[in-house]
């Protein structure tokens, strides 16, 4: 291994008044030039491994350390956060928590001023970390103004700028759009390519870690599970599970595959990887006679096995009544005071039908979170019209829009402030001044659809991730609303919150609301949404079902999305394989390719 630049002995970490240590008995070494990522579910000691790096554990928060940290050779106890921060730079992963400056431009060069790096050497650094994070011509923006995903990018330049001897990234892409993600961990790729830098990043992505990791760190409850190459780690499905983190793409497919009794010849990591072993597979098969050959028509991929499907009663004859869409938007325009001339939402146009679940993508910046800011209120179009069942939005009230179309925010712990579960779904009721009883009976039967009774005495910041994104849909549920729009409720989730998040949402839709999802989550889109609309320069760029939408591969790559592996992969293996549809997931791949080698079931022409 190459010289340690990171090196930790049998750490324990207890933050102060917590039950159980957030890390326990941790020994790694990290060297030169290394990218290690860091994986586990939500609590399992990510942060807290990553914050040991750069001092801030133990001198910036209170608890219990023993063991030795050692960065470059330096004690991390007897140095300090400040000295440390010449060798260390760190983004987090709620980026606003480390802006200081009015400019992007001054906010990476801050620390270097601080430090009292040499001018040019400054501009140097700041040109290059800003080019790489595709922020020049945002460089003289007020961090405050950008989208979410942009402001993550700023926070990895400002690191990026600084670091000398070790990266930490705790989740640097968990609000990125794919292509921009990628495009931010080649740029960290090509920062340590000199051979000195370290990086250690969490992520909750295993594509992101099989990609771009030497090897990954797994850990569980503070327990470090494994330290491996990516191929090895990720050939276990008990310690993905245990672990509960998922596998790569690639070699997904490869594990449902095995299960469906048709073992591919090799356990691939990658999409070209899965496309030779797929090929390879599916020649042995025609050798052996069973494909479905000559004669037979493609083969129709099931539908997923997670959306969910609402039989809607017949309507009685006669004549039918004009029911008004939850939500209808007509070519909604809207600029921001400090980019007047440009718009952010310009001429978008949308209608949502009862029950109907529609996934909005695009990349940071293409007007996702602006568009529904419109819709709930807090940004007023300069024009169009927007309708929620019927009703003109512009001639209602915030409250009042509230209590039809309800909005849970990219920034969940910013829409939490009550002592109890219980009270954060009751607040907004009380202020009406609704009686206690009709309170009551509002917030249990919200809570209960959220499945959150248990937890309605608990605080809600100190709840996970998923159940703290239910508690806000609960609130939205109890003031009415039968629309829910959600900015990006899967950033930064685990994959078991994330599908717990997806699961509640069918579960809404199935009782007849609708649901309007940002997400740069193209997979998730595809796999549970009805519709999917991808976003570009504010207005609709690609609109319709997931099987139409990633057939279009090009105008999405156009809007800076990028296909799922699976999808990927069914679309280049349908010149030699009778596939069908493009699969939206490696479920539906897996499936389809087993059923087309299984003797005497293909299916007729």
């Amino acid at each position: 291994m190459p010289l340690p630049v990171v090196r930790l002995a049998n750490v324990s970490w207890t933050y102060a008044r917590a039950a159980s240590p957030a890390l326990s008995c941790a020994s790694v070494e990290i060297g030169e030039g290394e990218l290690v990522a860091v994986m586990g579910a939500a609590g399992a000691g990510k942060s807290s491994l990553l914050r040991l790096l750069n001092g801030l554990i133990p001198h910036s928060l209170p608890g219990r350390l023993s063991g030795k940290v050692e960065i470059d050779g330096e004690d991390t106890r007897a140095s300090s956060v400040a000295r440390l921060a010449e060798k260390v730079g760190m983004a987090f992963d709620d980026p606003e928590a480390q802006f200081f400056t009015a400019r992007v431009a001054d906010e990476v060069a801050f620390a270097l001023e601080n430090m009292e790096v040499p001018p040019l050497e400054i501009a140097r650094r700041c040109e290059r970390a800003l080019r790489a994070a595709g922020l020049m011509e945002l460089a003289g923006r007020a961090p405050a103004t950008l989208s979410g995903g942009q402001k993550q990018r700023l926070a990895i330049a400002a690191a990026a700028a600084m670091a000398n001897r070790v990266l930490a990234l705790d989740d640097p892409c968990a609000h990125l759009d794919p292509a921009g993600a990628r495009e931010v961990l080649s740029f960290v790729s090509d920062l340590r390519a000199g051979g000195r830098l370290a990086v250690v990043m969490a992520t909750g992505s295993p594509e992101e870690a099989a990609r771009f990791a030497d090897r990954v760190c797994v850990l569980k409850e503070g327990r470090i599970l494994a330290l491996d190459t990516p191929s090895r780690v990720f050939s276990s499905p008990r310690l993905l599970a245990e672990a509960g983190i998922d596998a790569p793409e690639a070699r997904d497919l490869a594990f449902r595959m095995k299960a469906l009794g048709h073992a591919l010849p090799r356990l691939p990591l990658t999409e070209d990887e899965a496309a030779g072993a797929v090929l390879e597979w599916w020649e042995e098969a025609e050798a052996r006679g069973h494909p479905a050959g000559e004669g037979r028509a493609p083969a129709t991929a099931a539908p997923s096995p997670r959306r969910l499907t609402v039989a809607s009663p017949p309507l009685p004859p006669g004549p039918r009544p004009s029911i008004p869409s939850p939500l209808k938007i007509e070519n909604l325009r809207y600029a921001y005071g400090a980019s007047p001339a440009r718009d952010a939402v310009s001429g978008f146009s949308l209608t949502v039908g009862e029950g109907e679940f529609v996934a909005i993508l695009g990349q940071n910046g293409s007007g996702k979170t602006t568009l529904l800011k419109c819709v709930a209120g807090l940004l007023r179009p300069r024009s169009g019209r927007i309708l929620a069942r019927g009703r003109d939005a512009g001639l209602m009230s915030v409250a009042e829009i509230a209590g039809e179309v309800g909005y849970v925010m990219q920034d969940i712990d910013g829409q939490l402030f009550a002592e109890t579960v219980w009270d954060e779904v009751a607040f907004a009721l009380r202020a009406r001044g609704l009686a206690a009883a009709e309170v009551e009976r509002a917030v249990e039967e919200a809570l209960r659809t959220l499945g959150l009774l248990d937890l309605r005495g608990a605080f809600p910041l100190a709840l996970g991730k998923a159940d703290r994104v239910k508690t806000v849909f609960a609130a939205t549920i109890a003031m009415g609303a039968r629309t829910l729009m959600l900015d990006e409720p899967l950033a930064g989730q685990d994959s078991r919150g994330a599908r717990a998040v997806l699961d509640t949402l069918e579960r809404l839709r199935a009782e007849g609301r609708a649901i309007v999802l940002v997400t740069h989550n193209v997979r998730a889109a595809a796999e549970r949404a009805q519709r999917i609309v991808a976003m570009k320069d504010g207005h609709a760029r690609v609109e319709g079902s997931p099987a139409e939408v990633l057939e279009r591969e090009e105008e999405l790559a156009e809007a800076g999305l990028l296909l799922p592996t699976a999808a990927r992969l069914s679309k280049g293996l349908r010149s030699r394989i009778p596939l069908g549809r493009v699969a939206a997931s490696c479920a539906e791949l897996a499936g389809e390719l087993a059923n087309l080698a299984s003797p005497g079931k293909g299916r007729e022409g």
